[in-house]
């Protein structure tokens, strides 16, 4: 993809900025196609009527989302480094960009210091990708079973 089909104007570069914006976005729909698979599993999980349907489910989705976790870690990573090269960049030229500008803001303020970044692209997925293992082998092992309804 060229620097013209993606920012529409032919006279512009692609800058670190532009590159920081793509990420970010790039990260964020993979986040939220993530939770919508993991949302879709475990609301699957509980309408399901037999014990072997249930550890098909848990496990494809187990499968899936280990397949999605590392392309959220790559991004995430890609996404930090962006930012400190931006934050580097800044501190070397004495030009505030708006990142670091409103890190320092807020930081003033008495706001967090540190970066929720790695929530969305790295704790998160992880957690529902444990959550997703552990009830893939409880079911497995019988210790997660479809509770037979009264009738």
């Amino acid at each position: 993809m060229t620097t013209e089909q993606m920012t529409g104007n032919p006279a512009s570069e692609w800058s670190m900025s532009d590159e920081r914006e793509f990420m970010e976005n790039l990260l964020n729909q993979r986040f939220n196609f993530f939770m919508l698979v993991f949302a879709i599993v475990i609301g699957s999980a509980v309408q399901v009527k037999e014990q072997l349907h249930l550890q098909l489910l848990l496990s494809v989705g187990a499968i899936l989302l280990m397949m999605f976790l590392p392309t959220l870690y790559r991004a995430q990573v890609k996404l930090d480094k962006i930012i400190w090269i931006l934050k580097k960049r800044s501190k070397e030229s004495g030009k505030l960009h708006p990142v670091t500008e409103v890190d320092k803001e807020l930081i003033e303020d008495g706001h967090c210091n540190w970066s929720v970044r790695r929530y969305i692209g790295f704790y998160i997925p992880t957690v529902c990708t444990l959550m997703m293992l552990a009830g893939m082998g409880t079911a497995w092992l019988g210790i997660l079973q479809i509770s037979s309804s009264p009738q």
